[in-house]
């Protein structure tokens, strides 16, 4: 079995267990769930199981200067009466599904833990639970979706901010290429930048890739019966989740940046910043040491140099 086949056989497992959770779905009268649903599809190499898990989000902050139009959060300011979207804000989880298979195998899943009917019954009825497509509209669609380019018309035009030792500058002002990447001119001075992106674009650019990658590396590992890539972590037996590289609760700043400087720092600055503006490049960005979240932003700060 080769790395493609490897990689199919993960996906078509995940079907699997989409398949099985909607079917629980219809056999407790509650397909229209499916919208508050939040998967999470787990490959446990060292276990030998797929798992496939599902949580239901409500805000805790929900009040009544808060409330949905669509699926924008809208919050009102107390005094002027002012409204604006809400982008980040908490959320408490409760799981409602989980089901597990052999790793490797096409095998039926096996619930572990079955949808509470009558308990999501009464949380439906009591609590303002957050749409599925909020975050993530294209996980439960059945056929692909055409590729988009962006920036699209109804997304943030300018999702992001660049800054050189705390001084805006244009985005076509500076250079990431793989080739200049840590190798730094020694008779040029090196100025610390600063890249700020908008979560809710990030998010939808930059998940996806995620998880593709996460997908390769799980298949990696089955295929050569290591895990070089996950051994970068002390503290973990499985790869960081998306929600994990966002913030720093689960991982410090070491351990992290040595795990994506390698295998995705490249991914996210090649998606956000221009290769074909040479007449305007003024920096180039040498190295790249901090990535985090930051309410509505993700922050991503390093090293860059001036270009001749």
């Amino acid at each position: 079995m080769n790395f493609e086949d490897i990689k199919q056989q993960i996906l078509d497992a995940e079907k699997l267990h989409i398949k099985k959770f909607k079917e629980s779905l219809q056999q407790a009268g509650l397909p229209h769930l499916l919208e508050y649903c939040f998967p999470r599809f787990h490959v446990n190499h060292r276990k030998k199981m797929y798992t496939y898990s599902v949580e239901l989000l409500f805000d805790t902050e929900y009040n009544e200067y808060l409330y949905w139009e669509g699926k924008n959060l809208i919050s009102v300011d107390r005094e002027t009466g002012e409204k604006g979207i809400v982008i980040n804000n908490s959320y408490k989880a409760i799981l409602i599904y989980q089901s597990d298979s052999v790793l490797l195998t096409l095998e039926d899943p096996v619930i572990v833990t079955d949808l509470p009917a009558e308990e999501i019954r009464n949380i439906l009825k009591t609590e303002k639970l957050v749409p599925q497509e909020y975050f993530n509209p294209l996980y439960y669609t059945e056929e692909p979706i055409p590729a988009q380019k962006y920036p699209m018309p109804d997304k943030i035009l300018n999702p992001i901010k660049i800054f050189i030792q705390d001084q805006e500058i244009h985005s076509g002002d500076i250079l990431y290429d793989e080739f200049y990447y840590k190798k730094y001119s020694e008779d040029k001075e090196i100025y610390q930048f600063e890249l700020n992106i908008e979560l809710n674009d990030f998010n939808e650019r930059i998940q996806p890739k995620y998880t593709e990658l996460l997908n390769e590396l799980i298949a990696d590992d089955l295929l050569v019966s290591e895990n070089y890539a996950l051994e970068l972590f002390e503290n973990l037996t499985e790869y960081p989740s998306y929600e994990d590289i966002l913030n720093d609760t689960q991982l410090d700043m070491k351990e992290k940046m040595n795990f994506l400087d390698p295998f995705f720092i490249s991914q996210i600055l090649n998606e956000y910043l221009w290769k074909s503006n040479t007449d305007s490049w003024s920096w180039v960005i040498r190295e790249v040491f901090y990535f985090n979240k930051n309410e509505d932003k993700i922050i991503i700060k390093g090293n860059a140099q001036k270009l001749d």
